[in-house]
């Protein structure tokens, strides 16, 4: 051991056991230490109504989101069926008046009730 090339091999040969035998057995036995601490039922316990707390915050979150989008998408798909719609002859001259006046077909209930009760 004398000999400074003995040294050099015996200490690359340490570092070669370190790498390959020594550290995947330490990281291995501190996952698994860490492993037994996360499930400990002490633990676990004290932290599974703020769990519980917590996914059902998150899922009122979620149906809140998911009901926004469907809003959402439901008037995309109605404003992407109006622009597609081909209107009608009437409906074109409706626009260009400006919409003024009664429209043929608008059920408005009081020229209904005094059609009825003039006869006319």
């Amino acid at each position: 051991m004398h000999n400074p090339t003995s040294c050099l091999f015996s200490f690359s040969d340490f570092e070669l056991i370190l790498n390959t035998v020594i550290e995947p057995r330490l990281i291995k036995y501190r996952a698994e230490q860490s492993y037994k601490v996360a499930t400990d039922p002490n633990r676990v316990s004290v932290l599974a109504p703020d769990m519980k707390r917590v996914r059902a915050r998150q899922q009122e979150e979620t149906l809140r989101r998911a009901a926004e989008a469907e809003e959402e998408r439901k008037k995309k798909v109605k404003v992407e069926f109006e622009r597609k719609r081909v209107k009608s002859p009437e409906e074109e001259r409706w626009e260009k008046l400006g919409g003024e006046g009664n429209r043929l077909g608008n059920n408005n209930q009081d020229t209904i009730r005094r059609r009825t009760i003039t006869g006319r």
